[in-house]
């Protein structure tokens, strides 16, 4: 078995004799984009553009932050890894003092189409969005907070 550790990605690859890979993420050693589409600071994994392909998203949310509303055209499970991130959707669940807690360990599943938004009230907050691509993101005009 070989070990091959790739600085800058913070990835790790274990490849057996048979040739499968296990890739190891730390997402502290990922390089996050400030500049994504929510101005939210996310680190990719995977083909996110690609039919079919599988993708992560490592989305760290400041303290005090919050993502504008806004919809995906794929399924989306949503990993909260560290803090607490609260999300609202739907009509009735615009308004940020409505948004639902989701703790550390807890995952939720927004469907495809579903005007949603997150914050960090509590502190900062770490999730991981997985999907199938292609993917995308459709700010919801005169939502609230957009």
């Amino acid at each position: 078995m070989r070990k091959a550790i790739l600085t800058g990605l913070a990835l790790c690859e274990l490849t057996s004799a048979a040739g499968a890979q296990v890739e190891i993420i730390d997402p502290a050693g990922l390089k996050y984009d400030a500049n994504s589409a929510l101005g939210i600071p996310a680190a990719t994994i995977g083909s996110p553009a690609t039919p079919g392909a599988l993708y992560s998203l490592f989305v760290r949310i400041d303290h005090g932050k919050r993502s504008p509303t806004h919809s995906h055209p794929d399924d989306r499970i949503v990993t909260v890894l560290k803090g607490t991130l609260y999300v609202g959707s739907g009509p009735d669940r615009l308004d940020p003092t409505k948004a639902q807690a989701v703790p550390a360990g807890s995952a939720i599943l927004i469907r495809a189409g579903t005007p949603h938004y997150s914050l960090a009230k509590d502190g900062d907050v770490l999730v991981e969005e997985t999907g199938r691509g292609p993917t995308g993101t459709t700010l919801i005009p005169g939502a609230a907070g957009n």
